[in-house]
Parts: C-alpha cells; sequence; structure tokens
C-alpha cells in the first residue's frame, strides 16, 4: 500500500524525468543521476524509461505528472463500513491472518 509520502517521492521524481527528458537526456544517465540523490527509494530504471517515453513527445505545458484515473479495483478502502468489519473479524478470531 502507498502512503502519501510514498505518492510525493514519485510525483517528485516524474518531474525530475521531465525535466531531464526535455533536456535530452538519456534514460539511463537520468536514473543514474537519480540514484545519487534518491538512493534506494529511487524508481527502478523501466520506470525512467516508461515516463521518459511519454513525455518525450509532449510540451512542458501538456504534462500532467499525476496518474490518470484506471479502471478496476482499487488498492484501498476507506471507508467506515469496511473498517468495522475487518475490525469485527480480526476481534472474532486472532489467528486470522491478512490474505484470509
Amino acid at each position: 500500500m502507498a502512503t502519501s509520502s510514498t505518492l510525493d517521492l514519485r510525483l517528485k521524481q516524474r518531474a525530475v524525468i521531465e525535466f531531464l527528458t526535455l533536456e535530452k537526456a538519456t534514460p539511463i544517465d537520468i536514473h543514474r543521476r537519480m540514484k545519487i540523490v534518491y538512493g534506494e527509494t529511487c524508481v527502478d530504471v523501466s520506470t525512467v524509461r516508461r515516463w521518459s517515453k511519454e513525455l518525450a513527445g509532449t510540451s512542458p505545458t501538456e504534462t500532467d505528472l499525476h496518474d490518470k484515473a484506471r479502471c478496476g479495483r482499487p488498492n484501498t478502502v476507506n471507508d467506515i463500513q469496511h473498517q468495522e468489519r475487518v475490525d469485527e473479524i480480526v476481534q472474532s478470531n486472532r489467528h486470522e491472518s491478512k490474505r484470509d
């Protein structure tokens, strides 16, 4: 599950990738430079390549760094009804696993 700080970090890294892509830096060079700054929290080189490819043909005024909405099942649910149900399951059987 991604936290807001993780999402903020990815957004920052995506901005760096956009900037360096517009300066005509190669994806591998971008990744090397980002690895120095971000260390273990740096996105994978394949992500840098994918984002560079997406951003290469656009102008800076047209790009949106935020992820687009996607169809499909959400990764998390934050409503009270589901939280109460999970709490109820945990309280009824403390040996339940996360997967159950």
